[in-house]
């Protein structure tokens, strides 16, 4: 078994002891502990994901059936521009390069991932950041969270970040 596999078991078991201990407290967001455990959490992604970037490729599994309504309820459409959160290796990128999409920025926390993604897509923009600190100069019409939004720990704040770097009437999936 892989150590990726324990990186994985390890930020389950942190998760569900945190928020089986905290989830049913209504001072959860006052609590002085979660901001230390988001941070462990957020660690532990970005090297689970450092470690697993060179094999992740091969261990894509696909239904074209789901990505094409994914991708048409997410309102990805010739023209837009498309930031794809935690975009790891670009795995859709080609998915959005066949809608014609004016242009996907990507971002993810791996650096490991986001070099990958750069050698394979060089003409796309792709930046390691946390994507829940993001903030871009100009407004997307769309953002696209694959396949990723159990990995961040604190959703409230992903969901606030993207939705401040949307144009008025933009699509957040």
């Amino acid at each position: 078994i892989s150590s990726c596999f324990f990186s994985f078991l390890e930020n389950i078991l942190i998760f569900f002891i945190f928020f089986s201990t905290n989830l049913s407290s209504t001072a959860l967001p006052k609590d002085p502990v979660l901001p230390v455990i988001i941070k462990i959490l957020s660690l532990n992604i970005k090297s689970f994901f450092d470690e697993c970037a060179p094999h992740w490729d091969r261990g894509i599994v696909r239904n074209e059936e789901i990505i094409t309504a994914i991708l048409d309820n997410g309102g990805i459409k010739e023209g837009i521009r498309l930031l794809d959160v935690a975009c790891g290796t670009g795995v859709l990128f080609p998915d959005y390069f066949n809608r014609q999409v004016a242009s996907v920025t990507g971002i993810d926390i791996s650096e490991k991932m986001v070099e990958i993604a750069k050698k394979k897509f060089p003409e796309t923009e792709i930046i390691c950041a946390d994507a829940e600190e993001a903030c871009f100069e100009t407004p997307f019409d769309a953002v696209m969270i694959y396949n990723a939004f159990p990995h961040f720990p604190n959703p409230e704040k992903l969901i606030k970040a993207m939705a401040d770097n949307l144009k008025t009437g933009g699509t957040l999936s």
